[in-house]
């Protein structure tokens, strides 16, 4: 936040992702030079009857958000025992892992960090991936979070990992990114090693700065009682487990 100088608190508050939003916001801010806006990005927040007077009206209607929470001492705690996923470790301290046990929605944020620096949602949720839980990290695409994850499955599953190819679809107008694109073909050799097959899936989510980037996925059968290792890549990913029905 600005120390000196002229400066505003800009306050954004979305029911979803933000992206229209934080655009206009932005664009807006833009025509007032001799001033910084310091923006709080409050997306996926709930709105109800009681926060009515401090909004708009908005009878009857009800959004959800999704909280991560830990210990005071920083700690998370162990799965449930009747978790798919059970003894996950992560290589990095300043990079924990949880195990979300319920599944992955479309829009909805797969990093634990709240700060508007990890705004990875899916667009469209991949067929392959729809009922399946995942891991939560911070945002892998910082090199400081790069982490090799590990986990031992309870039960028969699928484990996938979706992953930004470093290209975006042409109505973004971005070009693609070379540097992502080189550790996007690291990953994928990695995962090909670990026993993981490309699906070919078309897929798109978005990236931190909330752009719709192209993304790929792979997948591996796991048994149960099955460790499956995860090798870290300083590139935008997540790791999603769903147990095969009883």
């Amino acid at each position: 936040m600005p120390t000196s100088g002229n400066y505003f608190h800009l306050h954004l508050v979305s029911d979803s992702t933000g992206e229209t939003l934080i655009t206009v916001a932005r664009a807006v801010a833009a025509q007032y030079a001799n001033v910084t806006p310091v923006e709080h990005v409050w997306n996926q927040l709930a709105l109800t009857w009681g926060i009515q007077p401090v909004l708009v009206p908005m009878v009857g209607h009800t959004d959800e958000m999704t909280v991560y929470q830990t210990s005071p001492d920083g700690t998370i705690p162990s799965p449930d025992a009747s978790s798919v996923v059970q003894d996950l470790k992560s290589s990095n301290p300043e990079n924990p892992a949880v195990f979300i046990d319920r599944p992955v929605e479309a829009q909805g944020p797969v990093y634990t960090d709240i700060d508007g620096s990890s705004d990875n949602t899916f667009d469209i949720l991949p067929k392959p991936i729809d009922g399946a839980a995942w891991i939560a990290t911070r945002r892998l695409s910082d090199p400081k979070l790069k982490t090799d994850l590990s986990f031992l499955v309870k039960k028969e599953a699928t484990v996938s990992v979706l992953f930004s190819k470093g290209t975006f679809p042409t109505v973004t107008l971005k070009q693609p990114d070379p540097g992502m694109i080189q550790a996007a073909a690291d990953l994928s050799a990695k995962l090909k090693a670990a026993g993981f097959a490309d699906t070919k899936q078309q897929a798109i989510w978005r990236d931190h700065d909330l752009n719709r980037a192209n993304a790929s996925l792979w997948t591996r059968k796991v048994k149960a009682g099955e460790r499956v290792s995860i090798p870290g890549e300083t590139l935008d990913y997540v790791v999603l487990v769903d147990a095969e029905s009883e």
